[in-house]
């Protein structure tokens, strides 16, 4: 669970209060901070198959706006290239970016925001079918899919999540359910 999004009073709280100390249940607290700035400009720098000294700029404007989170900086660079502040330059056969208009890209966007951004760019029977899938919380059974596609209104409810896995918004499971990669894609 994300310790930011539990409250003291919330139930799941509670429960694992009580877990605790019936010492019936071993329980072990990890605690995941963001990514280190070399680790994220690591990333970033195999991405775009760059030398990490040149991605250094990128990577800062991009801790700056992410804090760190893995499945932020991809939502925030994959916005930089849609937006193209971040394209293929074919005059010097890489990737390349304004510093400055990733800079002034407001500090209030958030990643949920971003999010919406991109699922509002999708074709509408694909925003449909995740519709739906949200519906069933964040994963839904290949038995469901295929009891909801065999109507009419519904019969490209498989495109759509299948375009939506191409997205990388769902995930395929062994067994054929459809998941949210991330919970915030499901709100």
């Amino acid at each position: 669970y994300r310790d930011n999004e539990v409250t003291e009073s919330h139930i799941f709280t509670s429960c694992l209060e009580k877990l605790e100390q019936s010492n019936s249940v071993a329980i072990s607290k990890i605690s995941l901070g963001g990514m280190r700035r070399d680790s994220a400009n690591l990333m970033i720098s195999k991405a775009l198959q760059l030398p990490l000294r040149l991605t250094r700029t990128l990577t800062d404007a991009t801790m700056a706006k992410t804090a760190g989170n893995p499945f932020h900086i991809k939502a925030f660079v994959e916005s930089l290239v849609q937006e193209k502040v971040l394209h293929w330059s074919l005059l010097e056969k890489r990737w390349v970016w304004n510093i400055e208009a990733v800079r002034a890209i407001s500090i209030d966007e958030s990643v949920a925001e971003l999010l919406a951004r991109n699922l509002l760019q999708l074709l509408d029977f694909v925003r449909e079918a995740l519709k739906v899938v949200s519906c069933f919380g964040s994963e839904i059974s290949d038995s469901i899919v295929r009891r909801l596609s065999s109507s009419i209104e519904w019969e490209r409810l498989v495109d759509g999540l299948d375009s939506a896995v191409a997205e990388n918004i769902l995930e395929r499971r062994q067994g054929g359910q459809y998941k949210f990669v991330h919970d915030l894609l499901q709100e």
